[in-house]
């Protein structure tokens, strides 16, 4: 039963795991639906769609982050962590024609970026968070390269 329901989360969380860096508020609702909830200033606005937490960072009205984490199967249980497929296929999607290199790994966490810098990800494992985002996020908030 519980192999199932994993396999049924992997096709949902590939078939809707298809929001994009650079695209609009009004993009990411059609994907997923209304807003759980929106900060005040409407920056940060979180999603629950298909099995996942999104919560997508807007700057100028385009996503410029998105963190994906899987919501847990039950009451009481963790949040299973992503498979490499769908770390792959959410990368994938996000860079369009970009190519991924695998940057620093550690116990903890992989990190990735686009071939020509544009965009970062990171997988934390201890939380279960993916974190896509961009370069000039990385800098507003401090984070550098």
């Amino acid at each position: 039963m519980r192999l199932r329901v994993l396999v049924i989360l992997l096709a949902l969380v590939s078939s809707i795991a298809s929001a994009r860096v650079g695209e609009s508020g009004r993009r990411c609702e059609q994907r997923y639906g209304a807003p759980v909830r929106t900060s005040d200033n409407g920056s940060l606005v979180t999603y629950k769609s298909h099995g996942l937490s999104i919560v997508v960072h807007f700057t100028g009205g385009t996503a410029d982050m998105l963190s994906f984490h899987k919501l847990p199967l039950g009451i009481e249980e963790p949040p299973p962590p992503f498979t490499d497929a769908e770390v792959r296929k959410l990368l994938e999607e996000n860079g369009g024609e970009r190519l991924w290199e695998t940057g620093a790994a550690t116990t903890s966490s992989t990190a990735w970026r686009t071939g020509d810098g544009a965009l970062r990800a990171i997988l934390d494992v201890a939380t279960a968070h993916l974190i896509i985002y961009t370069a000039t996020f990385a800098e507003a908030v401090g984070a550098g390269s």
